[in-house]
């Protein structure tokens, strides 16, 4: 998983961690990005209050619905209506060698080496 140098000082992630105004709001969002890591996917279902607070590690006193929207305002996740219900553009951003590699995977991968070298 990748997170480019500066991030932090970017205005999406600025305008996140004002929306949730939580010290741990880096935090919050590194859980949802290895959510899609572990799941090998950029679409994870963001629907349901519990799962999202959970993936995501928020504590009872941050609502899930407000985080979903600041998600969607901060323009690290869009509702898909094609295929999953959010992708995560984040994470599809910072880690396209990672996504085309599980693709490359998914297709058998490398072919063997047939020549002994």
């Amino acid at each position: 998983m990748n997170i480019p140098p500066g991030f932090i000082r970017t205005a999406d992630y600025v305008r996140f961690k004002r929306g949730i105004n939580h010290p741990d709001a880096l935090e919050f969002l590194l859980n949802l990005l290895e959510r899609c890591q572990i799941n090998k996917a950029c679409h994870l279902n963001l629907e349901d209050d519990l799962d999202l607070s959970l993936m995501m590690g928020l504590p009872d006193s941050i609502p899930a619905a407000n985080v979903r929207e600041l998600l969607i305002e901060s323009r690290f996740a869009i509702k898909d209506y094609q295929n999953q219900p959010y992708r995560i553009l984040l994470f599809e951003a910072q880690n396209a060698q990672l996504i085309a590699a599980w693709k490359n995977g998914m297709r058998g991968g490398r072919p063997s080496n047939t020549h002994g070298l």
